[in-house]
């Protein structure tokens, strides 16, 4: 039979637990922004695609100058 663990033992084992959820959740978060980041990179390019596809030929864009 194993031996029950201190007091001591176990409030290091809590505190290695707390830092390694700490950690997991932070990386969490960091996946998510990325997540976000790529979605919006892909949504702006197909914007972009679907407003060259759409606009006639020659037609300028909102917001472009005339040469």
């Amino acid at each position: 039979m194993t031996k029950p663990k201190t007091l001591e033992q176990l409030r290091a084992d809590k505190e290695r637990a707390e830092t390694q959820l700490a950690q997991e959740q932070h990386k969490l978060e960091r996946l998510e922004n990325r997540k976000k980041y790529l979605e919006q990179g892909v949504q702006a390019a197909i914007s972009t695609e679907t407003e060259k596809i759409t606009q006639p030929s020659g037609a300028r864009r909102l917001g472009q100058r005339r040469a």
